[in-house]
């Protein structure tokens, strides 16, 4: 049954949604996946939940319907309101659903952020400072931290299990607070930009960024405020950094997780990097759970994009398959999604 107040977890943890309980069986929710953020408005009957979205980052309305159980959600989606297949799916991970995450090696470090690295380091958490002029005087503490844990993966010398992907999204944070104070405060913001791009170049140069730290590199560039790289024009990002992505994949995980945040991205010329990532992953693992990853699941705009050959070479793979108990899809009902494109 639904959990209010709850924050779900959903499709393989780069979704989460948190439901709030309204009078005469409405229900609210606030949700982001990827870097899409929206709301939800519906009525709940029993383990239903029948609803609209709104995406604010993107700016698009649709219809979602959740069935809700003990251990989370199955959701099903559409753009637009109006009647139709849906075809988007969101579900909280189940233990069929699971794939390996071969590059984090430790549960504690999902735990890393500003306050817990500010506490380890013995300074104040620059996302509690608001006075602009104090962190721009506490910069290089800051950046000197941050320079230590991408490098060596320590704080003043002590070790730390922080993966180099969080330290990438904690830079962004604290980068792009002093520009966003820098702008309030008729200084630069393009100057902190500049430093945010300098500190980038530095992890690419003196770390060893996997697939993960890649892509983190690539998601900052959809920020309100991002890394300036004038002086790199040369080079094209993030695109640059999504391809880095795609090359340093080695397992499925990394590869749809790329495909998805590409799709809600706004950049150009995504498509045959994500047509690449598709057959990268297949070739990888063939089973009916990871075609419906690939082909449909959590965004019916794939269709939209995926080649052709690729897409009836996993559909004729999966028909010549032995049908299996291991896994959360049957030949039968792969059959009958596709019957639905």
């Amino acid at each position: 049954m639904i959990k209010f107040n709850h924050e779900y977890i959903y499709s393989r943890g780069n979704g989460k949604i948190t439901f709030t309980e309204g009078k005469n069986n409405t229900v609210t929710a606030n949700y982001i996946v990827f870097n899409d953020k929206g709301t939800i408005t519906g009525n709940l009957q029993e383990n239903v939940l029948e609803a609209t979205f709104h995406s604010v980052s993107m700016n698009r309305v649709g219809l979602i319907h959740f069935t809700f159980s003990e251990d989370g959600f199955d959701a099903k989606w559409k753009n637009g309101l109006e009647p139709g297949t849906m075809r988007g799916r969101w579900f909280t991970e189940k233990k069929s659903n699971k794939i390996e995450n071969k590059s984090n090696d430790s549960s504690d470090s999902n735990m890393w952020n500003w306050t817990i690295i500010a506490e380890f380091a013995g300074v104040n958490d620059p996302m509690d400072i608001e006075d602009y002029n104090t962190l721009k005087d506490d910069f290089e503490t800051y950046e000197e931290i941050l320079t230590e844990l991408a490098e060596d993966n320590t704080i003043n010398g002590k070790k730390t299990n922080i993966n180099l992907y969080q330290v990438i999204q904690e830079a962004g944070r604290f980068y792009g607070k002093l520009a966003w104070l820098a702008e309030r405060n008729d200084d630069s913001h393009e100057y902190w930009c500049r430093k945010w791009a300098s500190f980038n170049e530095l992890i690419e140069m003196n770390c060893s960024p996997n697939s993960e730290d890649y892509l983190a590199l690539g998601q900052q560039y959809h920020l309100q405020y991002q890394p300036y790289n004038s002086e790199y024009e040369e080079k094209n990002y993030p695109e640059e950094w999504f391809l880095l992505a795609y090359e340093n994949a080695d397992n499925v995980e990394e590869l749809i997780n790329l495909i998805q945040y590409g799709l809600f991205s706004e950049y150009y010329n995504f498509e045959s990097l994500a047509n690449d990532c598709v057959r990268k992953a297949w070739d990888y693992e063939k089973s009916i759970d990871i075609a419906v990853q690939l082909i449909s699941d959590d965004n019916e705009e794939k269709r939209e994009f995926i080649d052709e050959d690729i897409f009836e070479d996993i559909i004729n793979n999966v028909r010549d398959m032995e049908d299996s108990e291991v896994g959360a899809w049957t030949k039968s009902q792969f059959e009958e999604l596709i019957d639905n494109f």
